[in-house]
């Protein structure tokens, strides 16, 4: 249901924290380590882009963020949007730590209703769920081990409940840019240099992400009604790109183009 695909794009990282500022700092393309968690120019901050061309932004998050200071550092070093809160969510599992974990249905569901009390024209949301995240499970249940069939589970569960939300925004009438990417692979196989679960080396079955770009509107054009496949190497820069070109071209608008490979 895409209208990109990325089959070759590469994360750079395996943890969380340096995944999101990655997104985030996204224009600047693949910085090192240190420099996400330092000062950067401000061409680089995908959100104030956005404000400054008039998006309302927010965050929500299927957690609590206290974890690594997640919350607080999206603010600080990716200048996202204050997080949504979570009062009233029901908690669907436990991460490895016993941190409680919302459905991606209902947080999302949580973003729309306060985007559209907001009455902002535009708004852009950077959401970040940890429901598929290595060592997550059911409440009353153990933790058990990472395996194929658990995930598979997890993830059924979480694609149903996006497109959900995605049903509903087409449902709305608004016209939206939606990008799906992953943070890491799960590393739910080892391989000779690194132990299953274990994720210290970004290894690339670890860091190359299925990655995705959809159109919701009426007036988008689809072209040979499937998405177009990017399997050459690509990365963060190529998102930023695209969401630039999306802004300066519409998408849906009278005589839209469809950006080209």
């Amino acid at each position: 249901g895409f209208d990109y695909v990325f089959t070759s794009f590469g994360g750079a990282t395996s943890y969380s924290g340096p995944s999101a500022l990655r997104v985030l700092k996204s224009a600047c393309g693949q910085m090192p380590h240190n420099m996400l968690y330092a000062d950067s120019a401000p061409e680089c901050y995908l959100m104030d882009k956005l404000r400054g061309t008039g998006y309302l932004p927010f965050t929500m998050l299927s957690h609590d963020g206290k974890y690594a200071h997640f919350a607080e550092h999206i603010q600080k070093y990716g200048r996202a949007a204050a997080p949504l809160g979570t009062d009233g969510l029901p908690v669907k599992y436990l991460m490895f730590d016993g941190t409680r974990l919302f459905p991606d249905g209902e947080a999302l569901d949580k973003f729309w209703t306060a985007r559209q009390a907001s009455g902002a024209a535009r708004a852009a949301l950077y959401y970040n769920t940890d429901n598929l995240h290595i060592g997550t499970h059911v409440p009353g249940e153990d933790r058990g081990p990472d395996d194929a069939s658990a995930y598979r589970l997890r993830l059924s569960a979480m694609l149903a409940e996006i497109s959900g939300f995605l049903e509903a925004v087409d449902r709305s009438g608004r016209s939206a840019m939606v990008i799906f990417v992953p943070e890491h692979g799960a590393a739910l196989s080892g391989s000779r240099i690194q132990a299953k679960d274990v994720r210290e080396i970004p290894l690339p079955a670890i860091t190359t992400l299925p990655t995705a770009v959809k159109f919701i509107g009426r007036g988008y054009r689809r072209e040979n009604g499937g998405p177009q496949v990017i399997e050459r190497p690509s990365s963060l820069m190529a998102l930023s790109w695209l969401i630039s070109e999306s802004i300066r071209n519409d998408p849906f608008g009278p005589g839209a183009r469809r950006q080209k490979d």
